[in-house]
Formats: C-alpha cells, structure tokens, sequence
C-alpha cells in the first residue's frame, strides 16, 4: 500500500529568529492549533522547552515558567490544546495542571490528589488521566472535573491490567468531543461525555510475510504506538518472540479497509510506501520528527536539505489523513 494515499505530507523546517539553538535533542510533543505549531522539546540530557512556531517554521515566541512560584510548572511532562479558549494546557505530573494564553500568559491551576502519566482535556473542562500503578487508588484510567475533584473511574487497573499496555501513544484526541485510549490487550477504547466504551477489538489474525505457508499466523504481540483521528487510526504490533517483527497498521474508517506495513521484514521499500513512525498526534494531523543528524548520515537527504549540520534543529514533518 502506498502512504501517500492515505496522507498529505509537508516538511517544516524550523528556525530560531537567531536567538538560540531551539530543540537541543529531541522533540517529545506536538500540538497544532490554527497555523501554529506547539512544540515541547527536551529530554534526559537537556532542559525541557515548549516553544511556538508558525506553520512555515518560523519562531514565534517561548514559554518559560520553569519554577515553583505563581504560575509556574516544575516540569513539563506533557501538553494539550483547547481549541475554545485557545488555551496551552501543561501538564505537571509534580505540581498539577496549569493552563497559559497563546501568547504565554498564565492562566490557572488545578491541582489533583494522585499521580498520573499522562492526560487530555474533556469537552467540559475536566481531564481524563491515566495511572499505570496498581497501588494508586485511582490506578488505570480516571477523570477528574475541572477543579481537579476526582470524578469516576473508567477503566481500573485491577480490571484491565493495564500494566500489560506498552510504547507511548496512551491518550489521542480524535476530535475535540472524542479522546482514544490504547487500552490493554486487543482493546482500544473511546472517552466521550465522561463514559468509555470499547471502539475496536483487534483480532491477531496477521500475516507474517517471513512465513511460506500463509495459513501460519503472527506469535502473540504487544500492541503499542497508537495514534487516531476521525479519518484513520494506527498503532504497532511487537512481535514477542524472534525475530521481533513490527506491524504497522492503518485502519480507514470510511471504508473499512486495514493495510500491514511490515516494515522490519523488508529492508528495502519504495519511497512511497516508507512507513513513518508517529511522533503524536492532534486530529487529522501525525507528526514525525526528522533528526539533523539522520540527514547528514544520508545522502539522499543530505541533497535534499544542503543547509542541515549536526547543529540544525529538526525537521517537522506534517502528515495529514485525507
């Protein structure tokens, strides 16, 4: 199958206005609210930082409330959009959820009583969060209100074993009224009005490619790296036994059509059918960071981006579904 079927794609290369070295590493989140990208960069090695650019790349500004003051994060662990009060929303899992304007003003804070990895706005103000600890008591996935009061448990940890759930990719928003969950085992779940309910079962009936007799089937999988919007969802299947084979997997709402990328098994691909790995996602759109140094280590990018070195920021590139 062919990627550019499913998605237009643009590359966005990011400058700095000459103030300085923007993403230092790697980028760990993207939203996209009009024609501005957000951007929260930063790792294990280098300071966290959430900056603003405007479609074609160009530096608008940086928010920087490192701190414990007023208003102020102790680190940014994830960030959201509210697309109403176009609102950068910043999630804290020290210091709680804090919300700041387009243009870095802050706004307020809501502080809620136990631990989380990983959360997303409601359409009423509240936030779902997700707690892969058994001895949390809200262990699993949870909501609060927009106050930050503990709501109602969705899926419990004890239930669902969520521990089972592996990659990044726990949370998408696939409109601004419905949010995905990569749930445990052959489940991925919808969030609407405060309720969850299973949206697919994913059944392991793929094909290895490796196999000569097609009758056999994939060993058991983990399935991770779940992206989806209202046009397509898509996720990874792990193979759990050697040789550890990744799936790619494109399911089309519209027609009910499922496409296997079996990317590991065919060193070589057509352009075309490249298989991209996601970075995140916000609606329609699937982000997938291009590093400087894997341009510099090809040649065919390398031709493609002459002004890249070591020391660039990465490349953006916008995949949007069709």
């Amino acid at each position: 199958p062919s990627i550019s079927r499913m998605f237009d794609c643009d590359t966005v290369v990011l400058e700095t206005g000459g103030i300085e070295t923007l993403l230092g590493g790697s980028i760990r989140d993207i939203k996209i609210l009009d024609d501005t990208l957000i951007i929260l960069s930063g790792g294990y090695d280098t300071k966290k930082s959430l900056q603003l650019f405007d479609i074609n790349g160009q530096f608008i500004r940086k928010i920087d409330r490192s701190g414990r003051g007023h208003g102020e994060y102790i680190d940014l662990g994830k960030i959201d959009i509210d697309p109403v009060k176009r609102h950068i929303i910043v999630f804290d899992p020290g210091s709680g959820i804090l919300r700041y304007t387009m243009s870095g003003k802050f706004v307020s804070k809501i502080r809620y009583e136990y631990n989380a990895l990983d959360f997303a706005l409601l359409p009423d103000g509240g936030f779902v969060l997700f707690t892969p600890f058994s001895k949390a008591p809200h262990g699993g996935l949870w909501t609060i209100d927009s106050q930050g009061n503990f709501k109602r448990t969705l899926i419990s940890y004890d239930d669902y074993a969520t521990n089972s759930i592996a990659g990044n990719g726990w949370l998408t928003h696939i409109n601004d009224s419905v949010i995905g969950f990569s749930g445990p085992k052959d489940f991925i779940y919808h969030i609407a009005d405060d309720s969850v309910y299973t949206a697919y079962h994913i059944t392991s009936d793929i094909i290895d490619p490796n196999e000569e007799q097609q009758e056999n089937k994939m060993p058991p999988y983990f399935k991770q790296c779940y992206f989806e919007s209202d046009n397509l969802m898509m996720f990874e299947l792990l193979k759990t036994e050697q040789p550890y084979n990744y799936v790619r997997t494109f399911y089309e709402k519209a027609n009910g059509q499922t496409e296997y990328f079996f990317w590991s098994t065919h060193p070589t691909i057509p352009k075309d059918n490249q298989v991209p790995q996601f970075l995140s996602n916000y609606k329609d759109f699937f982000f997938k960071e291009l590093s400087p140094i894997s341009i510099v280590n090809n040649d065919e990018l390398k031709a493609k981006y002459p002004d890249i070195t070591e020391e660039s920021n990465p490349l953006i590139l916008l995949f949007r579904s069709k």
